[in-house]
């Protein structure tokens, strides 16, 4: 039997091949891309048993295409690859991380990691691009509040009518408004740029049969259902219902800052805003989350 382990960076990838007793049969260097692991990995003449590689941006693209070539590529958690790695290896580089993931895999002495469905990457991108321009939104309202503060200028919170509020307290300054203009042009493409994506994942929510029950849940809309349908992707991945709790970690992220401890637009945060909202103090008794939870 033969054990192989690659050592992914952008341009190139080490391989390296072992057999049952730990000795290496082949290393060599190739292209970052999977027909040229693939190519270089049959041409060696060893059928590898398993095929190690670490968790990365790059990751998923290079398991599929090596799968594809019906290769038994498996991707790694890095972190504990890279323990396990400086624990036996004192010379870091290339070639000799590609050796210790060979030793890994032929001692199984890994973690495999959950590697999403094409699917699910593709609504964690739109996420991420969508995200980007919240942010970048908030940052040049931000930026138009802090330069108004110059000349006592104190805007009032909300987003509704922020571009109203700027031009009535500036009036006929015109001197500010050099300044400002281009920053209320800039916001105002955003919003619309924002709205294309808002549009874009109703109507993904809208098809999904997943979203729509999630959607029928009070207080969950479609960005949240689908933030939640991305990241955990096939139920069946979870052998109890109990381990979910690692990706929502609603009581973790709630009971402290969930601001630093969720990033913005991940299925924790989303998660972490429904669950406020819901159990925030209302005038009422009537909790509307838990009278669904009881049905």
């Amino acid at each position: 039997m033969y054990y192989c382990g690659l050592d992914v960076s952008l341009r190139e990838t080490a391989i390296c091949i072992v057999d049952a007793e730990g000795k290496i049969c082949n290393e060599k260097k190739v292209a970052s891309d999977p027909e040229a692991i693939a190519q270089a990995i049959l041409e060696s003449g060893y059928a590898c048993e398993k095929i190690g590689l670490e968790a990365g941006s790059t990751a998923a693209w290079l398991q599929a295409g090596l799968v594809a070539h019906e290769l038994p590529a498996i991707c790694i958690d890095a972190r504990h690859a890279s323990a396990m790695l400086h624990a036996g290896l004192r010379n870091k580089s290339d070639r000799n991380d590609a050796r210790g993931i060979a030793y890994l895999m032929r001692m199984n002495a890994y973690r495999p990691v959950w590697v999403k469905s094409e699917y699910a990457q593709r609504l964690g991108a739109l996420f991420t691009a969508r995200n980007t321009l919240q942010d970048q939104l908030i940052r040049i309202e931000n930026v138009i509040r802090g330069l108004l503060r110059y000349d006592g200028i104190s805007l009032p919170l909300g987003r509704r009518l922020f571009e109203q509020e700027v031009r009535e307290r500036i009036g006929d300054h015109a001197t500010v408004m050099l300044t400002i203009e281009p920053l209320l042009v800039a916001r105002a493409e955003l919003l619309r740029q924002r709205t294309v994506f808002d549009r874009r994942i109703i109507s993904v929510a809208r098809r999904d049969e997943v979203c729509k029950l999630l959607i029928t849940m009070p207080g969950v809309g479609p960005h949240v259902a689908l933030s939640f349908r991305a990241s955990v992707d096939d139920p069946a991945r979870f052998r109890v219902h109990a381990m979910l709790a690692r990706i929502s970690v609603l009581r973790r992220a709630v009971t402290a800052r969930a601001k630093s401890t969720c990033r913005e637009g991940s299925a924790r945060w989303v998660i972490v805003i429904h669950a406020i909202c819901s159990t925030w103090p209302l005038r009422s008794s009537f909790d509307q989350t838990r009278v669904f939870g009881r049905r």
